[in-house]
């Protein structure tokens, strides 16, 4: 990629044990850039949490090792932060967030200079395919139960009391890796509107433009899917339960907003639940019925996550399953919250329901066999008086009810949230309206 007093241009790609090393060489004597990228190997299999060493011939200006200069983007181009160091002549490129598990990313290294002055000759580039986050799930495992398609449209709207800038950023959440919902298209719309992500997970809608005092501004976003009940045919519990394979382990069985799995309450709870119990969907089951018998639906007591909901009983669709994933999490099965809309077909008038009046959260657990599996903790049933366990809703869905929009409920990406920054004093006022269309 370099070249050094004249002599003959080469590069070294070598590999050592899990990091990667990259011998680039720098020129002492002027070169002018050549037009096109000295193209690397592709690496496949790399970990989802990759530190990668880039080393120089020599040692490198810090100064020049930027995001500008140093960078990796996802699928659609879309930049990944990093956390760059660098020590005399080598640069340490760590993801801020985990990469996406089976994704395709490219790596760029361009205009890093040495201390003596040395430049590139050429700028380098790489792909790199992160590992699966999950074993190769049979498809024949499962059912999927009366498949339609559906255009699920956000309107944002905005206004101002004065003139002002406004700056966008709405969560459109994540797109759907569970097997009842299948992505189709993702579309934004508005002034200068375009689809980002911090770190190729959750979308993002951005957009900057200027508001007048009196008038309104829209913003749309558009999410075309496919949605199935689904039935399993083979048995949940033939589970090996072998996680090694599984790269979010850690993630999904660790404490996190609003899932307190590490509390000293809930992990007495789960041990008193499962005492006995080491298969993953016996627990699983063990959890569904706990929640489901236990908690208290109360308007009054919500979205307070795992804990309260374990210390009161009470709670929402949210509590209910957060509670179920801390109990689980804190036996070390992974477990995640998802969010979205419950829609009956009922609901629907003239194939358009408004999901304002639907959303909702419910949850999944993981088995290393069969993937990400649907659990639905707050459905309540009553036989004969009596409230009863419905086991219909345990790994199982009967339509296409569930609607997904992400799964994260707490943090800075919680799904379909508004951040906007505008003028002090502006009074910018902003709202939501969903908008779901049976297409077939």
């Amino acid at each position: 990629m370099f070249l050094k007093n004249g002599a003959k241009k080469f590069s070294i790609f070598k590999v050592h044990l899990f990091l990667i090393s990259l011998l680039i060489l720098l020129s002492t004597s002027t070169v002018f850039a050549q037009s096109n990228y000295t193209i690397f190997t592709s690496k496949d299999n790399v970990n989802t949490d990759k530190t990668w060493n880039i080393k120089f011939s020599k040692n490198i200006d810090k100064n020049t090792v930027t995001s500008e200069n140093v960078k990796i983007v996802d699928e659609t181009g879309n930049p990944i932060k990093l956390d760059l160091n660098s020590n005399e002549n080598i640069v340490f490129l760590k993801p801020s967030t985990k990469y996406t598990p089976g994704k395709t990313y490219t790596m760029y290294i361009n205009n890093i200079k040495a201390l003596d002055g040395a430049s590139l000759e050429n700028p380098g580039t790489m792909k790199f395919t992160t590992k699966s986050g999950v074993q190769a799930i049979d498809p024949s495992s499962y059912s999927l139960l009366d498949t339609h398609t559906y255009k699920i449209t956000d309107t944002l709207t905005f206004t101002s009391d004065n003139d002002t800038k406004l700056d966008v950023t709405y969560n459109i959440g994540s797109p759907s890796d569970s097997p009842y919902q299948k992505e189709v298209d993702l579309k934004v719309a508005g002034d200068n509107a375009e689809i980002t992500s911090s770190n190729s997970v959750n979308k993002k809608l951005t957009a900057s433009t200027y508001l007048k005092a009196g008038e309104k501004s829209q913003y749309q976003v558009t999410r075309t899917i496919q949605v199935s009940g689904i039935k399993y045919i083979k048995d949940l519990s033939k589970t090996s339960g072998d996680y090694s394979n599984f790269s979010d382990y850690t993630k999904y069985t660790s404490a996190s907003d609003k899932i307190e799995s590490n509390n000293s309450a809930i992990i007495d709870k789960s041990k008193e639940l499962f005492a006995g119990i080491d298969n993953p969907y016996y627990k699983a089951k063990k959890a569904y019925e706990f929640v489901n018998s236990y908690m208290n639906y109360d308007q009054n007591n919500k979205n307070k996550g795992a804990l309260n909901a374990l210390q009161t009983s009470k709670g929402v669709c949210e509590d209910y399953s957060e509670l179920f994933a801390a109990l689980l999490r804190a036996s070390g099965v992974p477990a995640r919250i998802v969010t979205g809309y419950w829609i009956d077909g009922e609901n629907f008038n003239s194939n358009i329901a408004s999901g304002n009046n639907y959303r909702h959260a419910w949850a999944e657990y993981y088995l290393p066999e069969f993937g990400w599996i649907i659990a639905e903790p707050t459905n309540l049933y009553y036989y004969d008086g009596n409230r009863t366990i419905d086991y219909g809703y345990f790994s199982n869905l009967s339509g296409p009810t569930h609607f997904i929009s992400g799964y994260d409920t707490a943090g800075e990406d919680k799904d379909n949230t508004i951040y906007s920054r505008y003028f002090q004093g502006s009074n910018v006022s902003s709202s939501i309206q969903t908008q779901i269309e049976k297409l077939n």
